[in-house]
């Protein structure tokens, strides 16, 4: 059986202007707009939902700002005992 893909989100929040786009074509709901103001005044966008995330590229390939990055997490591979 093999192990489920696991993607990390990294999103520049100083750079997003919080248009929501991301949030909206993510078809996982990973992304939502934060709480909290970035050093421009927008609400960014972040990732509330790692977990679920495909590695789709929706949201990256959506951004008009491009701070949006999708990496894929690659385990470690387990060492056996000698």
């Amino acid at each position: 059986m093999s192990q489920k893909p696991q993607f990390l989100v990294l999103i520049e929040a100083d750079r997003c202007k919080g248009c929501g786009i991301c949030v909206q074509f993510c078809p996982r709901n990973v992304l939502q707009l934060s709480d909290r103001i970035n050093i421009h005044g927008y609400h960014p966008a972040e990732a509330v939902r790692q977990e679920d995330c495909i590695g789709c590229q929706a949201c990256a390939i959506m951004c008009p700002d491009a701070c949006i990055e999708i990496w894929r997490r690659v385990p470690k591979p387990q060492q056996s005992s000698p």
